[in-house]
């Protein structure tokens, strides 16, 4: 609602509803006016407000990125929640919630639990499997010249030779020119 509501309304308004519990909220929300503002006005329309006002409660401590990302590497290491609340003075609670800050940062963590001591790396991985499958398939497209090649090279550095040598390609045939002497 765009219209301004005037103090009479606003006083208005409060005396019909000043048993709800939480006539302070829906008129704050209402008439979007600050709370101090709110009293003020009522205040000098002569309502006298036995208000209990709880404590806000204080804007949680931030941590940075970084002590998250030093805090989910601790973890994947398998370092207990003591240890490490005692090194970054964070409390136990805050630190059970390591794996949401990780998703938060794209950071990848098992799903297992991770005991305090243990490496949380399991053994067989799929992003191994993966990589393995991935070398094969290149060593088969693999030229057999490349072998050769690499043969050549191999058995140049094992026979002690230290001077210059080319590999040359040519119409199939492979040759090595070396330089002799000094």
């Amino acid at each position: 609602m765009t219209d301004k509501y005037t103090d009479q309304e606003v006083v208005e308004l409060y005396r019909r509803g000043r048993r709800d519990p939480h006539i302070l909220d829906k008129l704050r929300d209402l008439t979007l006016l600050p709370e101090d503002n709110l009293l003020s006005i009522l205040h000098l329309a002569g309502e006298a407000l036995d208000i209990n006002r709880r404590p806000r409660k204080r804007n949680a401590r931030k941590y940075s990125d970084r002590l998250w990302k030093d805090i989910i590497s601790m973890r994947l290491q398998g370092v207990a929640f003591d240890d490490i609340s005692r090194q970054t003075s964070m409390s136990i609670s805050i630190l059970r919630g390591w794996r949401k800050h990780a998703q938060r940062l794209g950071i990848a963590v098992p799903d297992q639990k991770i005991a305090s001591g243990i490496q949380c790396i399991p053994e067989d991985r799929k992003e191994d499997q993966k990589m393995d499958e991935k070398i094969k398939q290149e060593s088969e497209k693999r030229d057999p010249l490349f072998d050769q090649m690499y043969d050549a090279i191999k058995l140049f550095k094992n026979s002690g030779y230290n001077g210059n040598f080319k590999l040359e390609y040519s119409e199939g045939v492979l040759s090595v020119v070396m330089a002799i002497g000094s």
